[in-house]
């Protein structure tokens, strides 16, 4: 559909017609506004930036490391922080923490859940706590606890159930 060459007086010609139209229409005998005053009006409306041109803004802003930047993440990787500090850090995902690493040549290594983990898990999650806050309090994901959960086939609380809901 081709654009108007002036939007502006295509509108107030629709503008003025649709006031005529609720004139012609309306039981009220004396108008308290006229056409240029409704034009007046949209016009005040109006945005001040013009209309997206086909550009769209980029959803999320990318962040590329620098080489030092890298190195620096693999030194700390290595001393011993985890991804998801060093997400944290550089302001990065941590999936993107751990590609970079692969890219890297850089062996990842994962938190494992020791039996004494896993049982604090269970009793933390049959408190009433979400996946979410225990994998927090044990410093993993959500997703490893539910592996384990799932493992030792431990029931699932049902979506939309927390610690506030009555049993």
């Amino acid at each position: 559909m081709k654009r108007p060459l002036f939007p502006g007086v295509v509108k107030a010609y629709i503008c003025s017609m649709l006031v005529e139209l609720l004139m012609a229409y309306s039981n009220q005998t004396e108008v308290r506004f006229s056409t240029s005053d409704f034009t007046t009006t949209l016009q005040f409306f109006r945005p001040e930036t013009p209309r997206d041109q086909g550009k769209r803004k980029p959803k999320q802003r990318h962040r590329r490391l620098t080489k030092s930047q890298t190195q620096e993440l693999i030194d700390r990787y290595q001393a011993g922080e985890t991804a998801r500090q060093l997400g944290e850090a550089f302001k990065i995902n941590k999936k993107t923490v751990c590609k970079i690493l692969k890219r890297e040549g850089i062996p990842t290594r994962h938190r494992k859940l020791s039996e004494s983990d896993i049982d604090q898990a269970i009793e933390l999650y049959e408190s009433g706590l979400s996946l979410q806050a225990v994998g927090d309090q044990l410093g993993v994901e959500p997703a490893t606890i539910l592996n384990h959960f799932k493992r030792l086939e431990i029931p699932r609380r049902s979506v939309g159930t927390n610690q506030w809901s009555s049993s």
